[in-house]
């Protein structure tokens, strides 16, 4: 938020108000994922960022929902993708 806006302090305020959203499941980045994660970076050719959205769906087994198409394509070999 803060890379779009250039407002840092409201970025700042938001987050704890994100953690309150019910529904929303916050995931630990354990290493087992970041290992998982850039093994799909070099495989699927992804960016590391992107790669752990990929590595969540696969680990959670749930779809990857993007409006990023390199993330819709490369990922369609191991996990269901769609936009919202």
């Amino acid at each position: 938020m803060a890379r779009r806006t250039g407002d840092t302090t409201r970025t700042g305020q938001v987050i704890p108000l994100m953690r309150r959203l019910p529904g929303v499941r916050w995931v630990a980045l354990t290493g087992d994922v970041c290992d998982h994660a850039a093994g799909l970076a070099a495989t699927l050719r992804l960016r590391g960022a992107d790669a752990i959205y990929v590595a969540l769906a696969d680990r959670l087994k749930l779809p990857l929902v993007t409006w990023d198409q390199e993330q819709l394509t490369r990922a369609r070999p191991l996990v269901a993708t769609r936009t919202p």
